[in-house]
């Protein structure tokens, strides 16, 4: 019952965050030629009232030589973490002002799933076109989560992956177990320290399969399912 209400509270959440500007126009699997008639609004009428920025980035995402803008939203005073955080991800227009390209509440996870270390998120970044959103967390295991998302056929889809984990009283950072997912070349890579010290690299082709949009990406689930679907 718990879970349901949270859903339904996830779902009220974004609702408010696509209605919060009422000339801005969801345009994720749109037409270009849908999107330019499509009325854009200034990047402030995207934030409700009693949200803020946790990170934005600039980039020309989809190629048209005008610089676009990736947010995480994230409810003002919400110590106890009941509320979602949001990324967004806005076109800018000829008319300098933005469009809706993707919204969702279950691509970022929240202050309180870091476990001892704190809030896990880490950064909100650029690469290439691409939109790269990393996390960290763990007591004395530590994870770490990276995630590329590129803007492919009028959809974000996620693009790259890497997951990583370590024991901090006998491993580094640099010297983390790793998977690493490419989904654009179908290659996965995963390196592994056995107990005698020795580094082991594994490499396979993965399965053929359509990319995972940005709108059914979900976070929390996600690395449960990308061995099984993908090897």
């Amino acid at each position: 019952m718990r879970e349901i209400i949270l859903r339904l509270l996830q779902s009220a959440i974004l609702l408010v965050i696509l209605s919060s500007c009422t000339t801005a126009a969801y345009t994720e699997g749109s037409s270009e030629e849908e999107d330019e008639q499509a009325e854009g609004a200034v990047f402030e009428s995207y934030i409700p009232d009693g949200w803020s920025v946790l990170s934005s980035v600039e980039a020309d995402f989809n190629n048209d030589a005008l610089i676009d803008i990736a947010a995480i939203l994230e409810k003002s005073e919400d110590e106890d973490s009941l509320y979602p955080r949001t990324l967004i991800i806005l076109f800018q227009n000829s008319m300098n002002s933005y469009t809706l390209s993707a919204a969702t509440d279950t691509a970022v996870m929240r202050a309180n799933e870091g476990g001892i270390w704190g809030d896990p998120f880490e950064s909100l970044t650029v690469s290439g076109s691409d939109i790269v959103v990393e996390f960290y967390g763990g007591s004395n295991w530590r994870w770490y989560n990276k995630y590329n998302f590129t803007y492919r056929d009028n959809l974000w889809r996620l693009s790259e992956l890497r997951l990583g984990y370590y024991f901090t009283p006998t491993t580094t950072f640099d010297n983390a177990d790793e998977e690493y997912y490419n989904f654009l070349t179908g290659k996965y890579i995963s390196r592994k320290t056995d107990d005698a010290g020795s580094l082991n690299i594994y490499e396979e082709d993965m399965k053929k399969r359509d990319l995972i949009p940005l709108k059914d990406f979900i976070i929390n689930s996600a690395e449960s399912t990308f061995y099984e679907d993908y090897l």
